[in-house]
């Protein structure tokens, strides 16, 4: 099936809602939720950074250029330092993210041979050297970075680099991946989109960092850490970080076996979401709709969620008894009510979300008005 690139980006909105709610679980629920979630979830998320750029670049869109994407970057960034200084439970994701934005933003712009080489490259040496770059704190952590971190800039950018739960050295390689992904296996121009061509690409990975990782341990006779990766992940606790760790398979774990897993099972999902959409009755049904509408304003839905932690915690406090997926149903509520609302009642630009209306007006003021403009095309469809 052909899809002009207005769809295609719906498909990637679609998308970009189940990172959210998944999201949601792992702040609010927790368990064996969290657990079966692994780190999908936000993987997705950057994942989908690389595949919307290239879908930008492809698709010759006026807001493609690479001042646009360092703009898109500093918003991710000036929210997410803003966020983590809130102190939640959540670790914010968005800084790790604007650097990712800024990778993607050079990547689209190389050829395909070139971007296999640099991805291949930060897949296998950026475990190791975020693991470097920990020794090098000394147990100074931070789950994030925020803007008071910034007062020692040094250790507030080797934190966002190697030490945060998201290390922007090994993210990098996910968003990277979505540039692949979205080059070999999504719509472009005649070329319709191929999910399972992207499922088994996924599941490749996910094939190659599990038997990889099997095979290291058994070729290097240190199959007791198999037992240790199985009891972090039953116990939903971490293992020491030495270098043992760097040949394990493990949610958030900075490793190149999970960074391939987690990769892996990132694809799978998005073609899971290409394959659904393609059938006409899920396609224009309200739900599809709805959720490619809520995940085309996901950095605001995001930043509600934060913003809405404060209050959760009260709420527990106050009512200890509530369960955590009450609370899940809560959060997505009001969370596509107030945006469901404001994209359906606000005219357009406005209607596309605060914070997405606010990044679009700076990406607009430094772009030339002579650039590239997407071609006409029929009306968005979540498919």
């Amino acid at each position: 099936m052909t899809l002009a690139s207005p769809s295609r980006v719906a498909v990637v909105d679609v998308a970009r809602c189940l990172a959210l709610l998944g999201i949601l679980v792992n702040h609010l629920v927790g368990g064996l939720a969290s657990a079966v979630l692994w780190d999908v979830h936000a993987v997705l998320f950057a994942v989908l950074v690389g595949v919307g750029a290239q879908l930008g670049w492809s698709a010759h869109r006026r807001g493609s250029t690479a001042r646009a994407g360092l703009v898109r970057a500093g918003a991710l960034a000036v929210v997410g330092l803003t966020l983590a200084d809130l102190g939640t439970r959540a670790a914010i994701v968005l800084v790790p993210l604007a650097v990712v934005t800024v990778v993607v933003t050079w990547a689209v712009r190389r050829t395909t041979r070139v971007l296999l080489g640099v991805t291949t490259s930060v897949a296998l040496l950026a475990p190791l050297v975020a693991h470097l770059g920990r020794r090098g704190l000394a147990g100074r952590w931070l789950p994030d970075v925020g803007w008071s971190d910034l007062l020692d800039p040094s250790h507030a950018l080797s934190t966002a680099s190697f030490a945060t739960s998201y290390p922007a050295v090994l993210w990098t390689a996910y968003g990277l991946l979505g540039v692949l992904a979205a080059r070999a296996s999504l719509p472009d121009g005649d070329r319709p989109a191929r999910p399972a061509a992207l499922a088994l690409a996924g599941l490749c990975l996910v094939l190659v960092g599990r038997v990889g990782s099997i095979l290291a341990l058994v070729l290097t006779r240190r199959t007791a850490l198999l037992e240790a990766e199985r009891r972090a992940a039953v116990e939903a606790s971490s293992l020491p970080d030495d270098v043992d760790r760097l040949t394990l398979v493990g949610a958030y774990l900075p490793s190149t076996p999970s960074l391939l897993v987690s990769g892996g099972l990132a694809l799978l999902v998005l073609a899971g979401v290409i394959a659904l959409c393609r059938r006409p009755r899920v396609r224009e049904s309200a739900l599809v709709r709805g959720a490619a509408d809520l995940g085309s304003m996901t950095l605001s839905a995001y930043t509600l969620h934060v913003l809405l932690l404060p209050g959760t915690e009260r709420v527990l406090e106050a009512h200890p008894g509530l369960g955590p997926w009450w609370l899940w149903a809560a959060h997505v509520t009001i969370i596509a009510v107030v945006l469901l609302t404001w994209r359906r009642t606000l005219p357009s630009p406005l209607s596309s979300g605060p914070l997405e209306w606010a990044t679009r007006r700076a990406v607009a003021a430094v772009t030339p008005r002579s650039g590239r403009s997407p071609a006409p095309g029929p009306p968005r469809r979540p498919a």
